[in-house]
């Protein structure tokens, strides 16, 4: 059994066997309880692997709760704030790599919006 592993503020962080140095697709969940079923609100893509969607969402909150400005210095975005009600509310957050993308192969905001498409998600 994997052991499960868990951001500052409390976001489960799935890795899978997906390579978390390599360019790659992720999924932001939320959750009412244990049992209940994952609501993807958010897919993502990563250059530099899974640093950005395992710790930059994470302090990006941290930010917005303590008045600070966004790391990109542009401002928060709809995805924060969803997040940040989530946690207020109680729910569960999964981030979770979805699968490695070959940059040579296959565009990278190419596979992202496939899988938005796939969720019924716009960009």
């Amino acid at each position: 059994m994997t052991e499960k592993k868990y951001s500052s503020l409390g976001f489960e962080l799935r890795g899978g066997s997906v390579n978390p140095s390599l360019p790659l697709l992720f999924q932001i969940g939320v959750a009412d309880g244990v049992n209940s079923e994952m609501q993807i609100i958010y897919v993502g893509m990563s250059r530099d692997g899974a640093r950005g969607p395992f710790a930059n969402y994470d302090d990006n909150l941290r930010r917005m709760r303590d008045g600070r400005p966004a790391r990109n210095g542009k401002g928060f975005r709809q995805i924060h704030k969803d997040l940040d009600i989530a946690l207020r509310e109680g729910k569960s957050i999964v981030v979770e790599l979805v699968r490695n993308v070959d940059m040579d192969a296959e565009p990278l905001a190419a596979a992202k919006k496939a899988l938005q498409r796939a969720h019924g998600l716009k960009d």
